[in-house]
């Protein structure tokens, strides 16, 4: 099979085909303009022979296309392959007319949009052609390169040839750039084409003729006794050098062929240490106040701890799961009120809704207190005053302010406003691709929201599809946060529609009995994970135990990982890891398999730097995680060497001036410390002089930036300037328990916690520190108790707690025997 192999942009028109493509779009609505200033800013200026700013061109080409009908964008290129059609050399008629005589099989491979190409090679009636298709789905493109011609145009050309074998000596290629090269040097009759500098030099280095718009017929006839006859008056030589690149759409450019991420971004499950059970810490003895100083007698401890465990006891059913309710918040609560009277529905549960927010308003926090001032009063604020709040409302937690989490944040105060919904915000906010099943879900919910009359049905029939897809079991992957903007955005397009009444349905039965709505509906999987691993290590009911590691074991999900609640789609590391601390502390024989299959699952996250990501790989890494991660691998350390290194490296790396470290999904600054510090630690037991001696000097600088933020009452807050509260003081004693047990300091810990703790034996009037959609408040009063206890367990490491159920000692206690 003999080719001629064709490029478009630059070589068959004399610049792009497509290149208007984006300003006409953002003219009609289509593009917003950040992306289209944004892509312009990224090819002007650019070097014209360089693969990485053509790549990235197209990246924001696809990127300005995210959630765009695919049939606008086809309508779109039709206008303008009418417009830009008399641009065509003239040369190039003829030229396949008689290429085709030949008995060439003609191709044309471009860089441009795949769509534009296809109206060129219509017009010249080829059938094989090649350009840059971008990603679709549901009719929508969604922001991604899904294939292109480049950077290897003859594995296109073989691609096109269908099987068929290519016989290059007697073939053509016509090109214009270097991203050309790969077919000009196979093909027998190479034409260089007004070629760019680097083109020009290879065609020097190579003998290939060059040719230019005027040229070209004679270059033809001579090479290959093309009966094309030239235009008059002009014989080959030397064409002038090219202008500069076009400022929008390039000609062809090498673009990797990225594969589709896996849905993944908010984190959803709290926060929370590692299983220190998994750690091989050294077990100090049992504690002892200092000279002159407080004492909390071993007894008291005990006692404390055998009415937590009792309490932590209660909470796990027959199947060995913790439910880890959440409380109600008003956030949620004002979201559905504002759901069931738009739809017209239930007017009782909306009076009771209005009587939980009146509840909630006087302790309220100024992020809510504006919720609920505009749902309850009709009281909205303007842009700028918006803006103020969401900013004060990030105040000290700074690490968490994103783009999409401001979004998150104003979508709430706009939904709760009176309609239209209107956000302003950066079009990268609204990207969805890549992120957790729930964050696609709100984004999705929010564009549609925030899109403009007439919405493109497209974009309806997505979010309906999904909504009614992820609401089949109850209330969307747990989260009633994002299942409450779906069905409000489907009430714009769709009122009263079946899917949303369905979804009605699940979130009223999702109240709590305060006539609240819950962030989440629960998250067993988390909440069972954490108390089992406390009530290992205080040796408290085997039985329970090993049936807790059982039901755990059986909701591994198929990509080795654990979501944090059953039923839950999306898995992360951070309830992986807690899950699989917790089985290794139970019985490694036990759970071998399952236990294999995790630990491959967070290998999978340890990037080249060594940190790893919540939900998926390719998201920014986390402290917290890392550190999660590198104390499950401890005990397998001779098998995970090199990750094992990179990951305490990047602790090393990360950790702030002050000792301490980004806080991750806690607002509590002790909680990624704790994790820290013990898997530094753990690094440190077994090689103290690896990583150049950085180990020990950041583990006391942690350790100092904790004894120093100590209240006078004994306790820890969330950060040193807000009060002190029963889990940040546990997370503060857990990391310091080590080696600082015999110390004035952590002696006042210990009371501050026995003296907070409540009647019935747990601390539910602690202060949560879990937050999501970041920095906002939710409350899992299970996760403070398991908390406390580990934090016992490690001020007290002999503790043999009685249990009102029979059973020994149980695998538990001898693992940890044996470490």
């Amino acid at each position: 099979m003999r080719v001629a192999v064709l490029d478009v942009d630059g070589t068959l028109v004399p610049d792009t085909l497509a290149g208007s493509l984006p300003a006409m779009l953002a003219e009609r609505g289509w593009c917003p303009p950040d992306r289209l200033a944004r892509l312009r800013q990224a090819m002007a200026g650019s070097d014209p022979e360089s693969t990485a700013a053509a790549m990235r061109a197209n990246e924001l080409f696809a990127a300005s296309l995210t959630d765009v009908p695919c049939r606008v964008v086809a309508q779109v290129v039709a206008e303008l392959w009418q417009a830009r059609r008399g641009r065509v050399f003239p040369f190039v008629r003829p030229m396949v007319t008689a290429l085709r005589r030949a008995g060439f099989t003609v191709m044309l491979i471009s860089g441009g949009p795949h769509d534009m190409v296809a109206h060129l090679a219509a017009e010249l009636g080829i059938e094989l052609f090649c350009g840059t298709r971008f990603a679709e789905e549901d009719g929508l493109y969604t922001g991604e390169v899904a294939g292109t011609a480049l950077p290897a145009k003859h594995e296109v050309v073989a691609d096109l040839a269908g099987g068929r074998g290519v016989s290059w000596s007697p073939s053509m290629a016509l090109g214009n750039s270097l991203g050309d090269a790969t077919v000009l040097r196979r093909a027998g009759h190479p034409i260089a084409f007004e070629a760019s500098p680097g083109l020009r030099l290879l065609a020097a280095e190579h003998g290939w003729p060059l040719a230019d718009r005027h040229s070209l017929p004679v270059v033809l006839r001579n090479r290959l006794g093309l009966d094309q006859p030239p235009e008059p008056g002009h014989e080959p030589q030397p064409c002038p050098a090219p202008g500069p690149m076009p400022s929008l759409m390039p000609g062809p450019v090498p673009v990797r062929r990225p594969g589709r991420p896996p849905g993944a971004a908010s984190r959803l499950g709290p926060c929370s240490g590692p299983g220190p059970a998994s750690v091989p810490v050294p077990v100090a003895g049992p504690v002892a106040g200092p000279a002159g100083g407080p004492r909390v007698s071993g007894e008291a401890v005990r006692r404390a701890a055998q009415r937590l465990s009792e309490r932590i006891l209660a909470e796990v059913s027959a199947r060995g799961a913790i439910k880890g309710a959440t409380g109600s918040r008003a956030i949620e609560s004002a979201l559905l009120l504002t759901l069931l009277r738009r739809e017209g529905r239930l007017p009782r549960r909306q009076a009771r809704l209005h009587t939980y927010l009146a509840r909630c308003a006087p302790a309220a926090e100024p992020f809510e207190a504006a919720v609920i001032n505009a749902t309850l009063h009709g009281i909205t604020i303007g842009e700028r005053e918006r803006e103020r709040l969401i900013d004060a409302t990030f105040h000290r937690a700074e690490q968490h302010s994103s783009a999409r989490k401001k979004l998150a944040l104003a979508a709430i105060l706009a939904a709760v406003g009176p309609e239209p919904f209107q956000v302003h915000a950066p079009s990268e906010a609204f990207e969805h691709r890549g992120q957790t099943t729930w964050t696609r879900l709100r984004l999705m919910a929010i564009h549609l929201l925030n899109t403009a009359d007439p919405v493109a049905p497209e974009l309806t029939a997505r979010l309906l599809a999904a909504t009614e897809h992820g609401q089949r079991h109850g209330v969307i992957e747990h989260m009633t946060f994002s299942h409450l903007f779906a069905l409000l955005a489907l009430h714009r397009v769709l009122p009263g529609h079946p899917v949303i009444s369905d979804g009605i349905g699940h979130l009223v039965a999702a109240l709590n009995p305060d006539d609240g709505l819950p962030f989440i509906t629960s998250e067993e999987i988390f909440a069972t994970a954490t108390a089992g691993l406390a009530l290992s290590r205080a040796g408290a009911c085997p039985p329970t135990i090993t049936a807790m590691a059982d039901y755990l074991a059986g909701q591994q999900a198929s990509d080795g990982g654990w979501p944090y609640a059953e039923g839950v789609r999306q898995t992360d590391t951070d309830s992986t890891a807690h899950v699989l601390a917790f089985l290794h502390a139970v019985d490694v024989d036990r759970y071998h398999q399952p236990i294999e299959a995790g630990r491959a699952n967070l290998c999978r996250f340890i990037g080249p730097g060594g940190g790893v990501a919540t939900y998926h790989p390719s998201h920014p890494p986390e402290a917290a995680m890392t550190a999660n991660t590198a104390l499950v691998l401890t005990p397998y350390r001779h098998a995970h060497a090199a990750p094992l290194h990179r990951a305490i490296s990047f602790l090393l790396d990360t950790q702030q001036p002050d000792g301490t470290f980004e806080r991750s999904w806690s607002l509590s600054e002790a909680n990624a410390m704790f994790r820290a510090i013990h898997a530094l630690r753990a690094a440190y037991q077994h090689h103290p002089l690896a990583h150049h001696g950085r180990l020990q000097p950041a583990i006391t600088a942690a350790e100092g930036r904790l004894l120093a933020t100590a209240h006078t009452d004994g306790g820890w807050g969330q950060t040193p300037a807000e009060p002190s509260d029963p889990v940040s003081t546990a997370y503060t004693l857990t990391a310091l328990a080590p080696a600082h047990q015999h110390t004035a300091t952590i002696e006042r810990g210990l009371a501050y916690l026995l003296r907070h703790q409540d009647a019935d034996g747990g601390y539910t009037t602690s202060i949560s520190d879990q937050a999501a959609p970041r920095p906002l408040r939710y409350s899992v009063p299970i996760l403070t108790n398991n908390f406390v206890l580990l934090a016992l367990t490690y001020l007290h490491p002999g503790l043999h707690l009685s249990s009102p159920h029979r059973g020994g000692r149980g695998p538990a206690r001898q693992d940890r025997a044996r470490r």
